[in-house]
């Protein structure tokens, strides 16, 4: 095995990277880069025998159901035929994967899921508004499972991997990480309060191929999901999620808290002659919401929550998240120029 292993190492920097890569290359990639990253040549090759025989497994393909009725060769899925992927979360069936690598929110009887070649009725689907990921439930067992890990622990220049299947894998690194898309114009720069905002970016451009796809770490621990969309393809952290998934086990459901504001992380804004250079600026206030029934208006600077201070790390959506909703809590504001102190009931969604 010693002798395999060491062979192997050999040859991965040897032959040239799309040997490796598959059809999925990235451009830019070289196993030189790989190597140096990781150190030692075997235990980076390890690492990467860890992700396909840990964490590939649990990769799931996304398509339209075939009907019952077509002949054998019209009955089998194509791979130009798939709308995305997921990933499986439990030993019974429940995968996970993004809204976009659906299309339009379809019926539950008008998909498959393929998992090793073997096509799955969807049985049903849950849907998070806050992250735009998608829950999808087939009646199976004993299926390979994807371990979670901390997206909040990403680096810049943390290896990462991705990939389809054993023989079509890919890497990359961590470009970075919390951080929002950039904004074509002044509205892109207002966050909704049920929306989180930031991504993580890597160093390669992805395929929109991949959409749905997970990307793990050198653990092989699933980080985020690989989201496709007009504006352009990023990953959706995995904490962002992570959270609601036993609501999505034991109760079949998500409940998320409801604010009803849109604001500016001042944080990430340059040029902003504000008092505080934290916290969220309030552009505007849904009517009836939770928001505008405790008295928050537009223009109020939102910099604390149970005094818990916004930053760069913490946005005013990331921290409402952990609540639940019907709970009560307290903002400490400004407003023009005055500190106080405003408690709203948070409403659900």
């Amino acid at each position: 095995m010693a002798a395999l292993v060491g062979s192997f190492a050999v040859l991965s920097f040897i032959l040239p990277s799309d040997f490796w890569l598959g059809s999925n290359n990235v451009s830019g990639q070289s196993q030189e880069i790989l190597k140096t990253a990781l150190g030692v040549k075997t235990y980076g090759r390890l690492e990467v025998f860890k992700f396909l025989d840990s964490t590939l497994p649990s990769v799931a393909g996304i398509y339209k159901k075939k009907p019952a009725t077509v002949q054998f060769a019209d009955s089998l899925y194509l791979d130009k035929e798939r709308l995305g992927y997921g990933f499986i979360l439990t030993s019974d069936g429940w995968i996970i994967s993004n809204k976009t690598a659906l299309g339009s929110q379809p019926a539950k009887q008008s998909l498959a899921i393929l998992i090793k070649n073997k096509p799955y009725e969807v049985k049903s689907i849950l849907y998070d508004t806050w992250t735009d990921a998608v829950f999808l439930k087939v009646d199976a067992e004993k299926l390979p499972v994807a371990a979670l890990g901390d997206s909040g622990n990403l680096k810049l220049g943390d290896l990462v991997f991705g990939g389809t299947a054993r023989n079509n894998f890919w890497f990359s690194y961590v470009s970075g990480s919390g951080f929002y898309p950039e904004s074509a114009s002044k509205s892109d720069l207002a966050i909704s309060s049920e929306k989180f905002g930031k991504r993580i970016k890597l160093q390669d451009k992805l395929s929109t191929n991949l959409n749905g796809g997970m990307v793990a770490n050198n653990s092989g621990e699933v980080v985020g999901i690989i989201v496709s969309e007009p504006k352009g393809i990023y990953i959706l952290p995995i904490n962002y999620f992570k959270n609601i998934i036993s609501d999505v086990l034991k109760n079949k459901k998500i409940v998320r808290p409801y604010l009803g504001a849109g604001y500016i992380d001042l944080s990430f804004t340059a040029g902003a002659d504000l008092p505080n250079p934290n916290g969220a600026f309030l552009r505007s206030v849904s009517a009836e919401s939770p928001a505008q029934k405790a008295g928050l208006v537009a223009g109020d600077i939102i910099i604390a929550v149970d005094d818990e201070s916004l930053s760069a790390e913490q946005n005013l959506s990331e921290i409402i998240s952990e609540y639940s909703p019907g709970e009560e809590i307290n903002f400490k504001i400004l407003r023009e120029g005055k500190e106080m102190d405003i408690r709203v009931a948070l409403g659900s969604m």
